[in-house]
């Protein structure tokens, strides 16, 4: 007697889907538990250093602008991948009526020993940053990327100088010139 499913799966198949059910599960909880956010310190002072919803006002410096632009920024970053990393959405608004908004993702890779920071925006940046942490700041490599065909290269770090206190420093240079962005925030009581 020959064993087929309802809809006519070869036992094979039957069999497999039963085995990825059974095991699949405890093979992830197994996984996930080798790397726990506790065991790694640099995961737990990662997402701590970005947890939470944030406040942020600073300047932008354009090439060519007579006056620098004020920025206001609204950061909320909650945990994800069992606190493992922090997703990140920012909204930022200058005072010369532009927007910008971009979601990142940010976590400690304890096998490069590096921290990832890939993001998102709204003004067509598709980044994947990559820094370490030297003392109370991360320092991102410099990332050399394209808009409209020209290169631009950005250096990039963001410090902590105080429990509830971040700093975000760039600067792009380009054809067009060299432009810097200066923000300083504070971590907003828990809602």
């Amino acid at each position: 007697m020959r064993c087929i499913d309802p809809i006519g799966r070869h036992p094979a198949t039957v069999l497999s889907v039963i085995a990825l059910t059974i095991l699949g599960p405890a093979t992830l909880v197994a996984h996930g538990q080798d790397r726990d956010a506790a065991g790694v310190p640099e995961i737990k002072r990662t997402t701590d250093a970005f947890l939470g919803h944030w406040t942020m006002t600073g300047t932008l410096r354009e090439p060519n602008a007579r006056e620098p632009v004020t920025l206001t920024s609204r950061m909320d970053c909650e945990l994800t991948a069992l606190g493992k990393a922090v997703t990140c959405h920012v909204v930022t608004d200058g005072t010369d009526g532009s927007r910008m908004e971009l979601t990142s993702v940010v976590g400690f890779s304890p096998d490069e020993g590096i921290v990832r920071l890939m993001e998102i925006s709204s003004s067509g940046s598709y980044h994947d940053h990559r820094g370490r942490w030297r003392g109370p700041k991360i320092v991102f490599e410099p990332l050399t990327y394209s808009v409209s065909g020209k290169k631009t290269m950005e250096h990039f770090s963001i410090g902590v100088p105080a429990p509830g206190k971040l700093t975000i420093e760039s600067t792009e240079e380009g054809v067009g010139g060299k432009s810097t962005m200066e923000l300083a925030g504070v971590r907003l009581p828990p809602r």
